[in-house]
């Protein structure tokens, strides 16, 4: 709601000079950037772990660290020489178990999908994505399932571009 109120102020409250183009652009990829970074603190979970202390952890209370740990178990009896290759794929594996239960795209998607039918036939009817504006596009847009829909809406469109273009 901070984030939401903070926006309200930079609109409604803080003036701007209307005719300058660039500064009422700003505006907007800020606004845009703030209410994207409202789906972390939506898709996160009450029993986070940064990646750094998940890695670090012995406690078996948090999520994915058994698993962690059957992996690493798993790598050793291998009996396989520590190499450049071994570590890559240890790694990848451990990333994919961290962000399984972590990671935002996943907990966006989880978010989404959790939503009522009724709500989530609400967002699929209202939104329209497509690279271009063309009918041909409008109909492929409307032939794609309700969760389809709402993946490119909510995790590739207003997450992964929206939100990470302004992130990163």
């Amino acid at each position: 709601m901070s984030r939401v109120s903070f926006i309200d102020e930079l609109r409604y409250s803080v003036q701007s000079d209307l005719t300058d183009l660039l500064q009422c652009m700003q505006r907007d990829a800020l606004e845009t950037y703030l209410l994207c970074t409202c789906f972390d603190t939506l898709s996160g979970k009450a029993n986070y772990f940064d990646l750094q202390t998940w890695l670090k952890t012995n406690k078996t209370a948090g999520l994915g660290i058994l698993e962690r740990q059957r992996l690493i178990q798993e790598f050793e009896l291998t009996g396989c020489s520590f190499s450049g290759s071994s570590f890559s794929a240890a790694l990848s594996k451990i990333l994919e178990i961290y962000n399984k239960y972590y990671g935002v795209n996943q907990n966006i998607r989880q978010l989404v999908q959790s939503l009522p039918e009724e709500i989530k036939s609400g967002l699929a009817l209202a939104y329209t994505i497509s690279k271009e504006s063309t009918p041909e596009g409008e109909k492929a847009w409307h032939r794609r399932t309700v969760d389809d829909k709402l993946k490119a809406i909510f995790v590739e469109y207003l997450f992964q571009y929206r939100r990470n273009l302004y992130t990163h």
